[in-house]
């Protein structure tokens, strides 16, 4: 999370509570951020790009099952929230099995990109 503070446009997904006014807690085994575009001045799949360049694999958030050609004719039940987080979604290296040093590589070239997007 400290990697994005002070980022506009960028969140970290999952709060400490992750449903508004229940008392569910996320346990964050994904590392996953949302990216505001507009805000932001680049989207997730520059950053997917720009780590895949520097061999570190990033994926965009779970696609819709909706959106699944194994689905295409099922009965769905939308109003555009998981396209949205598909969308501006991002899954990020995370997991018990990071080295330090994994991590540390990791989060220098998160930093070399925010500071090429400034």
């Amino acid at each position: 999370g400290e990697l994005f503070a002070g980022v506009d446009g960028v969140e970290i997904f999952g709060k400490p509570d992750g449903i508004e006014g229940g008392s569910t807690v996320d346990n964050f085994w994904l590392t996953s951020i949302l990216v505001d575009s507009q805000v932001a001045g680049w989207d997730s799949l520059a950053l997917i790009e720009f780590l895949a360049a520097e061999n570190i694999e990033a994926r965009p958030l779970w696609k819709p099952m909706h959106a699944q050609p194994v689905f295409a004719d099922n009965p769905r039940y939308v109003d555009g929230t998981s396209e949205r987080l598909f969308a501006q979604g991002l899954s990020l290296p995370s997991g018990s099995a990071l080295t330090t040093h994994q991590f540390r590589r990791v989060a220098e070239q998160l930093n070399r990109f925010l500071e090429s997007q400034s």
